[in-house]
């Protein structure tokens, strides 16, 4: 059986306050597909924020729903993470993994991972008038 996961983004810059899409694409020869996305921010544990399935319902933790969303494409084989209004505390690696399940079988296979880096930046306006008032700041040292 063929089974694997690709996130063809890797690394992703995106500006504070606009939407970004993470991309996740599977192959896999179930008549099921299980397809999860986690974030992990730091040194913490992956945080579940949505499951999809090929049949039946998914799942999206609450403190995630005002904001990521998710559809499977079982045609496209697809399963992007839409984030909208990043905020800073968004940059993060998300990983998209791959639960196949094959009926009849008593093994499950799981684990199959794939990582996107977010880096969510301060929008130009606000970076400039950061810049500026540490420039007036460090002027007024001076004298």
């Amino acid at each position: 059986m063929d089974y694997n996961v690709l996130q063809p983004e890797g690394d992703v810059t995106a500006t504070e306050g606009e939407a970004v899409t993470l991309g996740c694409q599977y192959n896999s020869s179930s008549s099921n597909e299980y397809l999860y996305w986690y974030k992990q921010d730091g040194n913490n544990s992956p945080k579940f924020i949505l499951s999809r399935f090929k049949i039946g319902e998914g799942k999206t933790m609450k403190e995630f729903e005002e904001r990521f969303s998710s559809t499977l494409d079982s045609t496209l084989r697809s399963v992007p993470l839409t984030i909208q209004k990043l905020q800073l505390t968004d940059s993060a690696v998300y990983y998209c993994a791959l639960r196949p399940t094959v009926t009849g079988n008593t093994t499950t296979l799981s684990g199959l991972l794939l990582v996107s880096n977010l880096v969510v930046e301060m929008e130009l306006w606000l970076w400039i008038i950061l810049a500026a008032l540490f420039f007036g700041e460090s002027q007024s040292m001076l004298f």
